[in-house]
């Protein structure tokens, strides 16, 4: 079992078109095979900062479907960090 958790900084002001585009990442992750939970979260004290978490099965898999989802977001800086 693998637990990906990705801080993501967001430019200033971009944080409504990239959580609009959230729900389509969102949506394409969850229906690959081995994916059981992805989500992201607001930051309650810093609007541009969001949370996103995959938990699967293995590192290999999921690292490749988290990096072609994730494409489908805008380009915001990010910054990740795995851990399992």
């Amino acid at each position: 079992m693998c637990k990906f958790i990705i801080t993501i900084t967001l430019e200033p002001g971009m944080r409504d078109r990239i959580l609009d585009r959230a729900v389509e990442a969102q949506r394409a992750m969850r229906a690959e095979s081995g994916c059981f939970a992805y989500d992201f979260f607001t930051c309650t004290d810093d609007p541009d900062k969001l949370l996103s978490w995959k938990l699967g099965p293995t590192r290999p898999r999921t690292t490749s479907i988290w990096r072609k989802n994730t494409r489908r977001l805008s380009s915001p800086s990010m910054s990740s960090s795995i851990a399992r």
